[in-house]
């Protein structure tokens, strides 16, 4: 992976939009400018690097779970 994440952060640098898609929330907090969560095509969730909140992140991406729990 480290190999890809140099990869990414150069064409980064050099002006490349990225898109990269994960399920684990570190690697994302780690290497992106911004998180969406999406789930059953909507935007559940927005987060800017300087606003990343672990939990909130989870919050938006379990969001059906909690929903479901609810209902």
């Amino acid at each position: 992976k480290y190999e890809v994440y140099k990869l990414i952060n150069r064409l980064a640098a050099e002006g490349t939009g990225v898109l990269m898609i994960s399920s684990e929330i570190e690697e994302l907090i780690g290497m992106c400018d911004r998180i969406l969560v999406m789930g059953h095509g909507e935007i559940r969730g927005q987060f800017a690097q300087a606003g990343f909140d672990r939990e909130a992140i989870l919050r938006a991406a379990m969001w059906d779970g909690v929903k479901g729990a609810a209902a």
